[in-house]
Order: structure tokens, then sequence, then C-alpha cells
């Protein structure tokens, strides 16, 4: 094993032991103590086994240099009720974590559809229940923003590569390196999205339409609405940066399919470039891709 990885799984081990202790001692209320109005939140979801060990993610959320005013958790009711809530969420509720029981599950896409319903007003950071997210993760996209008015700011961000006006497969899209705004930069939500207010179509509330084009893709159906609103995505820093993901969560993460090559594909398609299409192709979206 390399000196790097060894390193690294060094850093997610001593994380994780930290934020378990942290959560089991209720050091401090996790959210800001000023809250502004409207507030800047962070929105996430959870499903299946990964409930158990969401509050890593979250506390991770809770440990930052600057605070966020609400943290809010959307899980739908199926999959969980009040009674079978882990304690480590209980002790999260007790510290500021909003629990939001939805009717309807729609995946992925459940950490910010339902938010952008309730807080149609407020700055919205979307983050996945399975990152350790680092201490400044608030404080520099946040930065981002204010430099990028009106902006999508991700951490991580695609390329959409165009070929004689072409899009060319997902897979071979490229990490970005423009941080500045751009129609091309396609967030990725792993890593962290800031969505300023209004910075999305209102056409993003139609599930119906999110779940019979791309169910599984919301990174796809979110940028798709950013091009028809004309929002660009901006970069936090002029690189793309992944944090470090939980332990044992990845086996049953969404990218393994939407990344999955097609059986006899000579041009390397993935379920992500059908979800594309059908979203693109929907709303008349690739005569928008011109920066």
């Amino acid at each position: 094993m390399k000196l790097k990885d060894i390193k690294y799984k060094f850093y997610i081990e001593s994380k994780t032991l930290e934020y378990r202790l942290l959560n089991k001692f209720k050091p401090n209320y996790g959210l800001n103590p000023s809250p502004a109005t409207p507030p800047l939140i962070i929105s996430l979801t959870t499903h299946g086994k990964r409930i158990h060990q969401a509050y890593i993610a979250i506390e991770s959320l809770m440990q930052q240099q600057v605070k966020a005013d609400k943290i809010i958790l959307w899980v739908g009711k199926k999959e969980c009720s009040n009674m079978q809530i882990p304690h480590s969420l209980k002790l999260l509720q007790e510290r500021g974590l909003n629990l939001e029981f939805v009717d309807q599950d729609i995946g992925p896409a459940t950490k910010l559809i339902y938010c952008l319903q309730k807080h149609p007003d407020s700055t919205i950071i979307t983050c996945d229940d399975d990152i350790i997210y680092p201490k400044y993760f608030i404080r520099d996209i946040v930065s981002a923003a204010n430099r990028f008015p009106h902006s999508i700011i991700g951490y991580r961000c695609a390329w959409i590569e165009i070929h004689n006006q072409l899009v060319l497969p997902y897979l071979q899209w490229r990490p970005s390196k423009q941080q500045a705004p751009s129609i091309l930069n396609f967030p990725t939500g792993t890593s962290g999205v800031l969505y300023p207010p209004k910075s999305l179509h209102a056409e993003i509330l139609n599930v119906n339409n999110l779940l019979k084009l791309a169910p599984t893709a919301d990174d796809i159906w979110f940028k798709a609405m950013a091009i028809l609103n004309n929002t660009k995505t901006a970069m936090t820093y002029p690189y793309y940066i992944e944090f470090p993901t939980v332990r044992n969560t990845q086996d049953y993460a969404l990218f393994r399919t939407n990344n999955r090559i097609f059986e006899n594909s000579d041009n390397k398609l993935c379920p992500n470039d059908v979800q594309l299409k059908n979203v693109f192709n929907h709303y008349d979206l690739y005569n928008k891709l011109a920066d």
C-alpha cells in the first residue's frame, strides 16, 4: 500500500472515531446561534443501511468553521418512522438537526426538491450522507458564492465535452479546471453544491418528469434546470476536489450503476448518457450549451 493511501485511510479512521465520540458526548450545538433570514441551509437525504452511518457526515457538517443556519435530513416515511430513528440521529436532533419525513422518496433528488418547496428563498447547500466534509467546507463554498453571485457553486465539477457540436459520452468528460462561471461546468453532488435562491427553473419541482426522464440521475436533472434557467456554475477552487467517503458505504452507491458501461456499447455509453439525452431532448437544452 502506498504512503498516500495509508495516510488517506488513517484520515478516514481518525475522523470516524472523532465524530463517533462527538456524537456520543454532545459537545456543542451544531448550528449558527444567530441564524440569518433567510437561512443558509444544508440539505441531505439518506436511505437503507446508510441511515445508521449518516451521523458521521452530519457531524462533520456541525463541526464547521462557519456554521449553517439549518441542517435538514429528509427521509422517506416508508424508510423510517420516528420509532425507528437511530440513536445517533436522535442525539443530533438535540443539537439542531432537523429531521423531515416525506411521503414520497424520490431517490437522491429528495435532498434538494423538498427543500426548494419548503424554503424557496434560501441558499441551499446539498450534501451527501456518505462524505466526511472538512471544516472549511461551508466557509469556502460561501466565499466562492460571494465572489460569483447568482451562480451555482460546486467543489467537484466535470466539464461537458463537446466535439463537432455534439456532447461526448459522459465517461469522456474530464474534471473541470474552470473556476469562473460557465454553462459547461457540470456540478456533481458528492462534494457539495451551493444553490442560490431562484437559481433553478420552477420546472425542477415536476417530479413526474424527473422520475420519467432521470430517476437515478439527480445531478443531470439539477443541471438541466440550471441551464433552463440560464444559470451558470462556478467552482469553489480552480480545480476539482473530492472529499473522502465514510467507510463501508460505497457498495450500494448510485455511481456504480449510473457509470456502468452498457454491454456491447462501442461508444462506452452508460445509464447517465441515456438520462442526459432524455432530459436534454425533452427540454431542448443542447442548443443552450454555447458558453
